[in-house]
């Protein structure tokens, strides 16, 4: 990390998000690749327990590359650029440095395997080209949502910068209308064209049927593209019709919820969708109602948890290893599934339990932000900043960090 891509301090109302963001940028990000990763290694080599070249090459364990640490590397990017963009928009102008890091390592992501506009999860910082086949719809809702977001919003970026997003929102939305179609099942496909699971854009669950028309609407407005302004129309009424029986009084997983928002607030920012304004709205309220309940309870489980927060994670080559469920449902005797074996290490307790806790809590605190109408109340966002000041982000040693400055930003720009 340069100096100049370091956030000054006086940006961050609480000294813990400035060392959580100085954690992301020293320990997390590899300035080869531009990318973040999901985690270090407790040695002097942060990234040793990446996968090797020839582990990548062979699809293991998975074709996705769960619980290797470089799974969700385009996720990382969107949270930091909407971070970046919140920055700017209370006053700091000076993003451009690391916005263009994050944008460089979007850009190895949908280019580097020669087939534009498909977002593969993360890629190697040993040899900077070898990925997993298999992405997925959130790779492509963060990191669509984040180009977006700062796009609009920071409009001091640099004209490189700038036409670098328009490449790349304009190479996704293409790639997903040669792709993404009924023949296919709607699915975004693998890398290598073949199935893919988590995958679908379209004729799937309620909280993923805004994301086809939310890839074209991007393009279309970034691009001023009429084509892509029909397309986004194409989908558009249906998408809200199922989205709208969204039920707010259910559980949600903390992803599918801060990926429902940012495809919602990217189309209520679409001028040809104007008449579409007020139910989005509406609509955004319904999932910041279910983000507010979790919120809280997560929020319960974190001040009670008496664990250590800073714990490592163990080599995933040597955890034991599960069939990921969804392989199997279509032949329970065969755990092949269109030529890979998908095969997922379990992760130990004690780091499992800290990632899901401080990255859903942030999710959560972001989606319920983003309500048009609603948010967290002054108590309950206290009882976030004390919990989060017991936190030190130096000894930091997961992912939960990007969501968490997410929704920390969110808050901050609502005014607490």
């Amino acid at each position: 990390m340069s100096e100049s891509t370091a956030c000054p301090s006086r940006i961050f109302n609480h000294y813990f998000a400035s060392v959580a963001y100085d954690y992301l940028w020293k320990k997390l990000f590899c300035a080869e690749t531009g990318l973040f990763y999901d985690r270090i290694s407790p040695d002097d080599d942060r990234f040793s327990h990446l996968p090797s070249v020839e582990e990548i090459a062979k699809q293991f364990p998975n074709p996705s590359g769960w619980g290797t640490g470089m799974e969700d590397c385009a996720i990382n990017a969107g949270h930091v650029l909407e971070v970046l963009s919140l920055i700017h928009q209370l006053g700091n102008d000076d993003v451009a440095v690391p916005a263009g890091d994050v944008l460089r390592g979007i850009r190895l992501c949908e280019s580097v395997h020669g087939n534009n506009g498909f977002v593969v999860r993360g890629v190697s910082h040993r040899d900077g080209k070898s990925c997993y086949f298999n992405s997925s719809r959130d790779q492509i809702t963060m990191s669509v949502g984040g180009m977006f977001d700062i796009f609009m919003r920071v409009p001091s970026l640099p004209e490189e910068q700038k036409a670098l997003i328009k490449t790349m929102l304009g190479e996704i939305a293409r790639y997903c209308r040669k792709v993404v179609t009924k023949e296919n099942g709607y699915s975004y496909l693998r890398l290598d064209g073949g199935k893919a699971i988590v995958s679908e854009l379209w004729n799937c669950d309620v909280h993923e049927m805004l994301r086809l028309p939310m890839v074209y609407a991007a393009s279309a407005v970034i691009n001023d593209e009429a084509e892509f302004r029909d397309e986004t129309l194409k989908y558009m009424e249906e998408g809200m019709r199922v989205s709208e029986t969204f039920d707010e009084t259910r559980y949600w997983w903390d992803f599918p919820l801060i990926q429902m928002q940012l495809s919602l607030d990217v189309l209520r920012q679409c001028p040809f969708l104007v008449d579409f304004q007020g139910r989005i709205e509406n609509l955004m309220d319904k999932v910041g109602v279910a983000a507010q309940r979790q919120f809280l309870s997560v929020l319960d489980k974190c001040e009670q948890y008496e664990g250590d927060w800073n714990v490592y994670n163990e080599n995933w080559r040597m955890l034991p290893m599960k069939t990921t469920p969804m392989t199997l449902k279509n032949s329970p005797t065969n755990a092949v599934y269109d030529g890979y074996t998908y095969l997922n290490p379990v992760y130990p307790e004690a780091f499992f339990r800290i990632v899901e806790y401080e990255r859903s809590l942030g999710n959560y605190l972001a989606s319920a932000m983003l309500a048009p109408h609603r948010r967290i109340d002054a108590g309950q966002w206290n009882r976030f900043i004390a919990f989060m000041e017991k936190q030190d982000f130096s000894k930091c040693t997961h992912a939960g960090p990007f969501s968490l400055l997410h929704g920390y930003m969110l808050g901050v720009k609502r005014g607490f």
